[in-house]
C-alpha cells in the first residue's frame, strides 16, 4: 500500500487523503488501521457496508489497485453499495410485491418482466471483462451465443 501511495502522480494527495478528517469516525487512516487489525474483512461486501462510503470506496479502489482485493468494475461496486439502501426505502406496496416475487422465486408477470430487464442489461455486459463470473454464467445460460 505504501509503495502504491508514493508511486502516485501526486503522492501528497494520497497522504493528505489518509490524514483528512483525522479524529472523525470512519476516516481513511482509521479504516486502513481496522483493515490491518482484521476488524474489517478483506471483501468487497465488507467495504460496501462501511461508512462514510466515500472513504470506504477510495480505500477499496486502492486495495484493488495494489492487488489486495480482486479487481472489479468501480461502477458495479458503487451499484452494490447503493442498492440495499435504495431497496430499504421502497414503501409502495405494488413495488414491494414485485420485489417479493423476484426474491421468492414465485412466478408472476411483474417478476418475469423484472428478470427479463435485468438479464437484458446483463446481456449487454456479457463480453465485458468486468462482469463477475457468477453473473457471466447466469447470462450465458439465459442467452447462449
Amino acid at each position: 500500500m505504501f509503495n502504491l501511495l508514493v508511486a502516485m502522480d501526486e503522492p501528497r494527495s494520497g497522504l493528505s487523503w489518509l490524514a483528512m478528517r483525522r479524529g472523525h469516525p470512519g476516516n481513511a487512516s482509521q479504516l486502513l488501521r481496522r483493515v490491518g487489525l482484521g476488524e474489517i474483512p478483506l471483501t468487497h461486501d465488507a467495504f460496501h457496508e462501511l461508512q462514510p462510503w466515500r472513504a470506504a470506496a477510495n480505500l477499496e479502489e486502492l486495495l484493488m489497485a495494489s492487488g489486495v482485493l480482486p479487481a472489479v468494475d468501480k461502477y458495479i461496486c458503487s451499484f452494490q453499495r447503493w442498492l440495499p439502501g435504495h431497496l430499504a426505502g421502497i414503501a409502495d406496496p405494488e413495488h414491494l410485491k414485485v420485489l417479493d416475487a423476484v426474491y421468492s422465486g414465485q412466478p408472476n408477470d411483474e417478476a418475469c418482466y423484472s428478470w427479463v430487464a435485468l438479464l437484458l442489461i446483463a446481456q449487454r455486459w456479457r463480453d465485458s471483462p468486468d462482469l463477475p463470473a457468477d453473473l457471466k454464467a447466469l447470462v450465458g445460460g439465459a442467452f447462449p451465443l
